[in-house]
């Protein structure tokens, strides 16, 4: 579980906390608020092409704005993947 005091203005999410998980050999999601999003590559990969068991939403729509740069939104820490990945093995 990450959450926003961890990370303070590095939080790049509109919700306070995230919990990771894996789903297959690489498929990072997180749930936030009861919602499930994809969070790398290989889950958003198996989502858009409809070969994934989870529902998941576009996690664009938690993402803050980027202060420093215009139209730009925040970085995912990758810390939150490589924790997925962990729980992948």
């Amino acid at each position: 579980m990450f959450n926003k005091s961890q990370y303070g203005n590095k939080w790049p999410f509109s919700v306070d906390q995230i919990e990771v998980f894996c789903e297959g050999a690489s498929d990072v999601y997180f749930t936030a608020n009861g919602t499930t999003y994809a969070l790398n590559g290989a889950a958003r990969g198996k989502v858009n092409a409809g070969n994934s068991n989870i529902t998941s939403h576009d996690m664009e729509e938690l993402r803050l704005s980027d202060p420093n740069f215009t139209d730009s939104k925040m970085a995912i820490p990758p810390d939150f993947v490589e924790q997925g990945l962990r729980l992948c093995k």
